[in-house]
């Protein structure tokens, strides 16, 4: 059912693939790897991205995600989150309109989330939800305001909490994701992972 439904997904976003900036699918992940390179950048405007977890957490195995363990039972914990880095490459400008990601969570995996990022120093909340008691993968969005002109690396990170037990997990997976003014129909068919969403405005390296 799994393949079914991102094969429909390739062909329903097959036309916006030259606008994707980072994709994360996980198809070769085991789910327990200390971090993971995105699968796909556009190389013109940016040199690297990865995702990582904070050391709260305990990687998990789960075959196609990048999944943990150890989220707090209680409220939210400065170490458990996952870590989503990009860096620009010299000489581009981006302007970020926001974060789509895709959560599951098992049976007693954590229950709520919320997005930072070092755009202000980890200060504000960007974006927070709770997260459904089932075993479906839910999508969600974190949309940006004033992240213009970025040229230094930039980190966002997804804490999760309140789980029933330090063995809960949850998982990230994986989709393309276009420019902003395709949001409607990545909506429409379901998210399955994180990506990044830009408006893009390249600058000249100075002299």
């Amino acid at each position: 059912m799994k393949k079914m439904f991102l094969l429909a997904s390739v062909f329903a976003v097959a036309s916006l693939s030259a606008q994707v900036i980072v994709s994360f699918n996980f198809n070769t992940a085991l789910g327990n790897e200390p971090s993971y390179s995105a699968d796909f950048i556009e190389t013109s405007l940016v040199s690297s991205a990865s995702i990582s977890r904070g050391t709260g957490l305990t990687p998990a195995s789960g075959a196609g995600s990048f999944n943990s363990s150890g989220f707090t039972l209680a409220g939210l914990d400065l170490t458990d989150y996952y870590s989503i880095t990009l860096t620009p490459k010299v000489g581009a400008s981006l302007s970020l309109s926001g974060v789509f990601f895709d959560g599951r969570r098992s049976s007693t995996g954590p229950t709520s989330w919320e997005v930072f990022s070092s755009f202000d120093g980890f200060a504000s909340t960007l974006a927070s939800g709770t997260m459904p008691n089932d075993a479906v993968t839910h999508s969600f969005a974190v949309p940006l305001t004033g992240f213009e002109g970025i040229t230094d690396t930039l980190e966002f990170r997804i804490h999760a909490f309140g789980s029933a037990s330090g063995a809960g997990t949850w998982r990230l997976d994986n989709i393309l994701v276009p420019e902003p003014h395709e949001w409607g129909m990545i909506a429409g068919i379901g998210l399955l992972g994180v990506a990044f969403i830009q408006r893009v405005r390249r600058t000249q390296s100075p002299a």
